[in-house]
């Protein structure tokens, strides 16, 4: 399972994230994206899930390993990736990071606080973050 949490933004690149996903890994992983909320009236986050609604209309198969879930509450993301955390190697889950910029980092570091394995850009604060980490271990 690939998890990705954090609002419906163009530079977050949840869009992204679904291409590289569907030409690799929809066969043998699950996607999950949470953010944003569907008719909120904030047009950018309806404007991804349409996006990202185009690009899994050519795959009905892949479309069935998709959920594009609304916002949740900082404490239920926090118990879904501790719960996530707890499965076995061969059914893990990985928090993905696909943004172009975070200024923080904060997502990341929540995800692995909470014992989930980290995918994130090669550049960018996401790639600080996960080296401070791994240096600190």
């Amino acid at each position: 399972m690939l998890l990705c949490v954090g609002r419906l933004y163009p530079v977050k690149q949840q869009g992204l994230l679904v291409r590289s996903w569907l030409a690799g890994a929809r066969h043998t992983a699950t996607l999950v994206l949470i953010g944003g909320s569907p008719g909120t009236g904030i047009a950018v986050g309806d404007d991804i899930r349409r996006r990202i609604g185009t690009l899994l209309a050519p795959y009905l198969q892949a479309a069935r390993r998709l959920a594009l879930l609304p916002a949740l509450p900082n404490t239920e993301v926090g118990l879904l990736q501790r719960a996530l955390a707890q499965r076995t190697a061969d059914a893990c889950c990985w928090y993905v990071c696909p943004s172009a910029k975070e200024e923080f980092g904060i997502a990341v570091l929540e995800a692995m606080d909470a014992g989930l394995s980290v995918a994130g850009p090669r550049r960018g604060e996401s790639r600080t973050t996960s080296a401070t980490r791994s240096t600190a271990s």
